[in-house]
């Protein structure tokens, strides 16, 4: 399971937007979505302020060597330690202690902020 790559499945949230990172992806006849302006990427991390009926998003997914896709988190769950290391454990259990998002708004965003951090 850890000797081949994990596929990121694509993960857009929040406001109006997309169609240029559908257009970077390389994702034919990009459009803009009514909840595409972010793409999550590789994220641990639940959204704040949204309404969903999903508890999980913004976390990402994953598509496994053997074609099953899971949440990462519960990827990394399965054995974090030899995922992300004793050291990074130890000091920040399962947090990957960063979100790495691309950005395309239709509108643009005023403000950004993130208190927790």
């Amino acid at each position: 399971m850890y000797q081949l790559p994990w596929k990121l499945v694509p993960n857009k949230i929040r406001a109006e937007g997309g169609r240029e990172i559908d257009r970077f992806r390389g994702i034919p006849n990009p459009q803009d979505t009514p909840d595409g302006a972010e793409a999550w990427i590789g994220s641990v991390t639940r959204a704040n302020g949204v309404t969903s009926a999903d508890p999980n998003l913004g976390c990402s997914r994953v598509e496994l060597p053997n074609g099953k896709r899971e949440y990462l988190f519960e990827v990394i769950g399965h054995n974090p330690e030899a995922i992300l290391g004793k050291q990074h454990m130890e000091r920040f259990g399962m947090d990957l202690g960063i979100l790495i998002k691309m950005l395309d708004a239709k509108a643009a965003f005023l403000l950004q902020c993130h208190p927790t951090r």
